[in-house]
């Protein structure tokens, strides 16, 4: 839910300051307005330097998505040996933070500019894909394992939208309220984890005869 540390660190290696530089051509020119040429500028290199690092501004991406998984999954790691109410109130503190990262505007911005790729190129798609599989089964275990969530993949399917869907919220409403946001986030998340599982099969068998 936090801001990628690639974004926000110093850089430690070329390859993390081409990385950044890139993240920054891709929200200010777009990933096509963006050349190789002017990434290389951008990081303080020779275009053909940059070469060394990325084969291509797809590999580039592929990296950028990479990254933000191994932050993600760091930050759901930690709730793998938290007591069932130990999990609920971490998850509940990191609320506003989350709702601070997903509408952050560069963020956003750089998001949706990866996800417009992925709809272009299948080798983008199948990254991101993977990635948010990935994330999606590592933490719906661990609901699963931890509160013994039946439907744990569902209720975090829907955790996935609320945050990732205020990447498009705040471009479409820059003005939107995160206090408000956040106070309403908090509300639906403690449903999503404290509903039973008999009122959720209840509630699946009603929707299903409708």
């Amino acid at each position: 839910m936090g801001k990628s540390s690639l974004m926000t660190a110093e850089p430690v290696t070329r390859q993390d300051q081409v990385l950044q530089a890139a993240a920054r051509c891709f929200v200010e020119e777009g990933f096509h307005g963006a050349s190789m040429s002017r990434i290389a500028k951008a990081a303080g290199m020779s275009p053909g330097h940059i070469y060394h690092y990325f084969e291509s501004k797809e590999a580039i991406i592929s990296d950028i998505v990479r990254r933000e998984e191994i932050d993600a999954r760091a930050f759901f790691d930690q709730f793998r040996e938290c007591s069932p109410s130990e999990l609920i109130s971490n998850l509940m503190s990191c609320v506003e933070e989350g709702v601070q990262s997903n509408t952050d505007t560069f963020h956003s911005v750089l998001m949706l500019e990866i996800l417009a790729e992925a709809a272009r190129s299948s080798k983008v798609m199948t990254i991101v894909q993977e990635v948010d599989k990935e994330l999606r089964d590592n933490f719906a275990n661990t609901l699963k394992e931890r509160l013994d969530l039946e439907d744990a993949h569902g209720r975090v399917e829907v955790m996935f939208a609320l945050f990732t869907g205020l990447a498009i919220r705040i471009i479409r409403n820059p003005g939107l309220d995160r206090t408000r946001i956040t106070h309403h986030m908090r509300q639906v998340l403690s449903n999503l984890l404290t509903q039973s599982n008999e009122d959720e099969r209840e509630h699946l068998s009603v929707a299903s005869n409708a």
